[in-house]
């Protein structure tokens, strides 16, 4: 699966080729140690032409949030905190631990759920981002990233307003 990913400090680029020893894995480039603020430079750059492969493993630092809640990513038994802002067509995890920090593309999020208001989990392309929420998330506000995300995906809701029953 062809994929980008760029970081504050790398760029990796999965590609189609076969790597001939390793039984059909594919073909990596990895740079590291890239200048400060390249990232920066070039992510206004890939999350507009790239599609849902390209995978922002950094914040987008000009997001104006329409509301954000503080929670912690969850890994198994540990995890790393930071906070989750909710922009217009973004949603973005701002975490200083490295590698951490997330943006996503509403339309590149499969699918939003909530297992209480504690709870926050996001189904992307690369991989399942389960959150622990340390501030409760108003059901109303759940339903509607969920209604948002999906729209964007090509779900149509209909409204029931003046409908007859």
């Amino acid at each position: 699966m062809g994929s980008t990913s760029l970081s504050e400090k790398s760029l990796r680029i999965r590609t189609y080729e076969d790597q001939k020893k390793q039984l059909g894995r594919d073909l990596v480039y990895d740079f590291d140690g890239l200048p400060a603020d390249l990232a920066k430079t070039w992510y206004p750059v890939f999350s507009k032409t790239l599609d849902q492969r390209f995978v922002a493993a950094l914040a987008d630092p000009p997001l104006q949030p329409e509301w954000q809640v503080p929670a912690k990513l969850l890994h198994g038994n540990s995890g790393s905190q930071g906070m989750l802002l909710v922009g217009k067509d973004v949603l973005v995890y701002q975490c200083t631990q490295p590698g951490e920090s997330r943006t996503w593309r509403l339309k590149d999020i499969l699918n939003t759920s909530s297992a209480g208001v504690f709870y926050l989990t996001l189904n992307t392309h690369e991989k399942d981002f389960r959150f622990q929420l340390k501030q409760p998330l108003p059901e109303a506000r759940a339903d509607e990233l969920w209604r948002r995300v999906n729209q964007v995906n090509g779900l149509q809701i209909l409204s029931l307003k003046g409908a007859k029953q």
